[in-house]
């Protein structure tokens, strides 16, 4: 093998609540984009982990042990349906936040990413901050109506009942600025895939994850950031 060439892949960033089209997107993004992307993504990840660690409970029921150390769905009612809360605990946060920088490790080698996530909370903003960091990146949000997202919800069959709607808050509150939103609602995916290779051909790379960066610094030195806990929760 010849020695690889020292240029930088891309990332692009898909963020939104379940439901709102990102892997259908991202899909379309890897058919018109030119170059080949990679396509990862949280779903690709809570699938990788050996099930044991993955729990979706009713809410007195008592996890395997070794679920509390990775995620554990509360569910309203019995038979996993109806969200209450995620916990995530120290092997599901360290997975987490490993697809980020396994993401910025790729393009550093010269390979092109899209990344299928859903920031839930500040301490993911931090944690991007530092896996893309020097990676060119376009954060595209995902997005589309509470009652679209219910419907998807109930067409797809595979996903905890009012899981949309817990995290759109979440997703909006800690949303980082975006290069470009698409609305699923009204936008094709091919529609959506067009306008994220048009940002990328007009040079819009790390826009506005400069602009991220550097509210986090100043953010860093105006307080102490926060610890992560044992255990995240997002409801």
């Amino acid at each position: 093998m010849s020695p690889l060439a020292r240029t930088l892949g891309s990332i692009i960033v898909l963020n939104g609540t379940s439901s709102a089209g990102k892997t259908t997107l991202a899909t379309a993004v890897q058919d018109v984009m030119d170059a080949p992307y990679l396509l990862l993504g949280i779903d690709l990840i809570f699938d990788a982990l050996p099930q044991r660690y993955v729990a979706r409970l009713a809410p007195n029921a008592i996890p395997a042990p070794d679920a509390h150390e990775g995620f554990v769905w509360i569910c309203t009612e019995p038979g996993g349906r109806g969200f209450r809360e995620l916990r995530v605990g120290p092997v599901g946060q360290r997975l987490w936040s490993g697809m980020r920088h396994a993401a910025g490790a790729l393009a550093r080698r010269g390979n092109h990413v899209i990344l299928d996530d859903v920031i839930l909370d500040h301490e993911a903003l931090v944690d991007y901050g530092t896996a893309l960091d020097d990676v060119p990146t376009l954060l595209v949000g995902v997005t589309c109506p509470l009652a679209v997202l219910e419907a998807r919800e109930v067409a797809r069959g595979d996903r905890v009942r009012g899981l949309a709607e817990a995290w759109l808050p979440l997703v909006e509150r800690h949303a980082p600025p975006y290069d470009i939103t698409v609305d699923t609602s009204f936008t094709s995916p091919e529609e959506g895939a067009l306008a994220i290779k048009a940002a990328a051909e007009q040079n819009q790379w790390s826009r506005t994850f400069t602009q991220l960066k550097e509210s986090l610094a100043v953010e860093a030195r105006n307080q102490t950031l926060p610890v992560n806990h044992f255990c995240n929760r997002f409801r």
